[in-house]
């Protein structure tokens, strides 16, 4: 069912936007719940992963998601945690210099890991 095709233009997009968006929230909401707490599956090399940073909020009854700004923060929360996930592993393994399972960096935007 794939074929070959051209992206559209900005303006010729326009009238696909809202079913994309809407369907593409559907459809990572389903993956998500699918997959949640997996714990099966080691990345590979190579493997990557990127994400927004959102913060969630209910302000005058309605639910609210915003783009949280403090990536630099959660990055340093995150590379302590993955020294003391490192040890842990080292310790587990007993190999000395086991390789870290996940490594976290910036991304494009302070609202942005990967």
């Amino acid at each position: 069912f794939l074929v070959k095709g051209k992206p559209l233009s900005w303006k010729q997009s326009e009238k696909h936007r809202a079913y994309v968006r809407e369907h593409g929230i559907t459809q990572f909401l389903n993956i998500l719940k699918k997959n949640q707490g997996r714990e099966d599956l080691d990345f590979l090399w190579g493997d990557e992963v990127e994400g927004f940073l959102v913060k969630t909020e209910i302000k005058d009854g309605k639910k609210a998601v915003k783009l949280s700004l403090n990536g630099a923060e959660i990055l340093q929360k995150l590379e302590v945690a993955e020294a003391e996930a490192e040890k842990e592993a080292e310790e587990k393994a007993g190999c000395g210099t086991c390789p870290p399972s996940v490594i976290f960096h910036p991304e494009y935007g302070r609202f942005m890991i990967e």
